[in-house]
């Protein structure tokens, strides 16, 4: 068997997990139609082994070091279970089962994904994926997922597809970020590794193994476009002033004076004009304080807008994949105490892929609706995702039970604060 030396990057997420806080990504594709076992076989032998050979690896981890070893014989249907929901029906029977999913770990004798195909779903099918973040970062691995579906309406399924109907880039990427000067790059890692822990409240406690996953109904991106525009500000602007008011709302609730928190944004770091899917890990990590004390709609968003081109201009992204780079290469426990220390600066994770502007099919089957999540590393207990597909944006929040009892509330207040932007900014 050819045995091949994981990167340095990708052994660091390996070695980041802890039995509270795994890093594995989580996504949902739901479908109008339910999928049958050869359509779902298709996908997952044409689309994503064959194209992606990595798929058919285990790890071998050997403390400093990790190897990715083929699985003799692999058979791709061993990582996937059929389901039925124990509650048919609605999105809140769906969630309730992506939950318990999204509870358990990875075996670690077997490759590092599975899809769990849950029918029940409005008369349709639903398709949980799970797969390490050591295989890829988060906007990849979104790639490869969405990479199984295509455009066509015929209800064909050939050979495996170019993923350039799906987004290469997260909103904060830019040239400069890819282009880094030595003096700016110095400043940043001084700026990095000066950045003091943020604030305490109540999203940073010690952990369960327990999440919780929640995502909304689709809104009409149009409506958070015209927001943007009508401000000045990006898509991604005008939902962090959104998220930083529902916190503002949930820290009062919970701790009395709300204050101000960080949120940790990952930013792509791959260039923008590549259609092929690149596994691995190549992005970034900024610190962005939330106006979360700010009343006034308006200046929240003018704040994000300061504070987001503060931070394109900086260097702190790549010099955060330097560390990690570095971090990969030294001992488990080395590893822990960075990642403690990273992860104190925050209190969430916040990420923002653009998905297809056009629906998608498989195998003839509309694809419905999409979501994903962000592993939260080290102490990190929330995580915030905002998906958009086919002139739709879903929200979705996935928590530890300690670090946020209630994410339904904080979804809520989200979805709430984002329409009120998108009908006073016109």
């Amino acid at each position: 068997m050819t045995r091949i030396r994981m990167a340095a990057v990708d052994a660091a997420w390996l070695h980041m997990d802890r039995s509270v806080n795994e890093l594995i990504v989580n996504a949902v594709l739901w479908f109008t139609e339910p999928l049958d076992d050869d359509v779902v076989r298709e996908a997952i032998e044409k689309r994503l082994v064959a194209s992606h050979p990595r798929f058919a690896q285990r790890v071998d981890d050997r403390g400093t070091a990790a190897w990715w070893v083929p699985v003799p014989d692999f058979d791709a249907m061993a990582q996937v279970t059929r389901e039925q929901l124990a509650e048919p029906g609605d999105l809140a029977a769906l969630t309730r089962h992506v939950s318990r999913i999204a509870s358990t770990p990875l075996p670690r004798d077997r490759p590092l994904w599975r899809v769990h195909v849950v029918d029940g779903y409005l008369g349709g099918t639903a398709l949980v994926a799970r797969m390490h973040h050591c295989i890829a970062d988060g906007v990849a691995l979104f790639r490869v997922l969405l990479s199984l579906s295509d455009e066509a309406q015929d209800g064909g399924l050939g050979a495996p597809q170019p993923a350039q109907h799906v987004a290469a880039h997260t909103p904060l990427q830019r040239a400069g970020y890819l282009a880094v000067g030595g003096a700016k790059a110095v400043r940043s890692t001084v700026a990095l590794v000066g950045l003091p822990p943020d604030r305490r409240t109540s999203l940073r406690t010690q952990l369960t193994t327990a999440k919780t996953v929640r995502w909304s109904a689709p809104l009409p991106l149009e409506q958070v476009k015209v927001a943007a525009r009508a401000s000045g500000a990006t898509i991604n602007d005008v939902v962090l002033a959104a998220l930083s008011a529902a916190l503002r709302r949930h820290l009062a609730d919970r701790d009395g004076p709300e204050r101000d928190v960080r949120a940790v944004l990952p930013v792509n770091l791959r260039p923008l004009d590549r259609a092929e899917v690149e596994l691995g890990n190549r992005f970034g990590l900024v610190f962005l304080k939330l106006p979360v004390t700010t009343v006034d709609a308006a200046e929240r968003i003018a704040t994000i807008r300061r504070r987001t081109a503060a931070l394109k201009r900086s260097a702190t992204a790549p010099v955060a994949l330097g560390i990690l780079r570095l971090v990969g290469y030294a001992p488990r426990r080395v590893v822990g105490v960075v990642i403690d220390i990273f992860s104190s600066k925050g209190s969430l994770v916040v990420t923002n892929v653009p998905g297809p502007r056009h629906v998608l099919h498989l195998a003839g089957r509309q694809v419905a609706g999409v979501i994903a999540w962000p592993p939260q590393s080290g102490s990190l207990g929330v995580g915030v995702s905002i998906i958009s597909y086919a002139g739709s944006v879903v929200l979705g929040v996935m928590s530890d039970d300690r670090a946020l009892p209630d994410p339904d509330g904080l979804l809520t207040d989200l979805c709430t604060e984002l329409e009120a932007l998108g009908a006073n900014l016109r």
